[in-house]
């Protein structure tokens, strides 16, 4: 039975499928991958799944209430691959629950919002429950969303991209669905993953400049180089803006001088003026005893 049967008989909606190139590829000639995409509520993984299989994104976009199928034809190399990408509910309890959901499973991605801490630390419990579920040598893939929305990022690349390497053993993207930022680039890379983990070692010989971790490192370096260049910009503007606040600060308190001192002045003169009242008046009033 195929992967695609298996899914319908799972009862998993076919929300998108790519019947133009599927009608036109031999069958015998296919790899099929099934992935799952994981996360927390409101993380985006519908927004990543649409924006993947058909180029699109909604704002309006409802959360999944029942597990979604998007069948996505990829041409990697010299082979064609047949993804079907799995849009899940975020009921974890109910996912481990459901031991069919995991069949023919070759990859899981975990989604969390750049903008939600409690997202982001929920990751270990999605990695950590679904291994329990699948074969140990299955990759992961961990992907921070909703890039766009820097000005309320919550979690920092880097801390994100070590805790991916160092303790979920996985590669690490982050992505925006609006901006179509990385979401092409990053699921094609994933599926890459998976091609290369289910080849025999004669295999690996054959692809091994594809998958140099030379390449793989050269990858993260510039990626890491734009997100220090982000940070950096960040920095920059968060000078700029102390700079112009310190030069206002310095404008209201030389205009509160400059009214001081000219309250100073007034002060002085009426001083001044008071001082020549009374002298004139005790010069008026001598003269007038002078008279008498």
């Amino acid at each position: 039975m195929s992967i695609f049967k298996r899914i319908q008989d799972q009862k998993i909606t076919i929300k998108y499928l790519d019947e133009d190139e599927i009608s036109q590829i031999d069958t015998e000639k296919i790899i099929e991958y099934k992935v799952l995409v994981v996360g927390d509520h409101l993380v985006g993984k519908s927004s990543l799944c649409l924006r993947f299989a058909k180029n699109e994104f909604n704002l309006e976009i409802k959360p999944t209430k029942e597990n979604e199928c998007y069948v996505k034809i990829l041409k990697l190399f010299d082979i064609t691959i047949k993804l079907y990408l799995i849009d899940t509910t975020s009921d974890l309890n109910k996912m481990i629950k459901n031991n069919n959901l995991f069949e023919d499973v070759k990859g899981i991605i975990v989604v969390y919002d750049i903008t939600k801490i409690k997202s982001f630390d929920n990751c270990k419990l999605w990695i950590n429950e679904i291994r329990q579920n699948v074969n140990e040598l299955i990759p992961f893939m961990l992907i921070g969303n909703k890039k766009d929305l820097k000005f309320l990022r919550n979690i920092d690349y880097e801390e994100a991209y070590e805790k991916a390497n160092n303790k979920f053993n996985c590669d690490f993207k982050e992505t925006s669905c609006i901006e179509l930022e990385n979401v092409k680039d990053c699921i094609k890379l994933f599926v890459a993953r998976i091609f290369y983990t289910n080849l025999n070692e004669n295999e690996k010989q054959h692809y091994k400049v594809l998958f140099s971790d030379k390449g793989n490192d050269e990858g993260k370096e510039k990626e890491k180089k734009i997100e220090n260049n982000e940070k950096d910009k960040k920095e920059e503007n968060k000078i700029e803006n102390n700079e112009k606040e310190k030069i206002e600060e310095n404008k209201i308190k030389n205009e509160e001088k400059d009214r001081n001192k000219d309250n100073k002045i007034d002060k002085n003169e009426k001083d001044k003026n008071e001082d020549n009242k009374i002298e004139n008046e005790e010069k008026d009033k001598k003269e007038d005893n002078k008279q008498e």
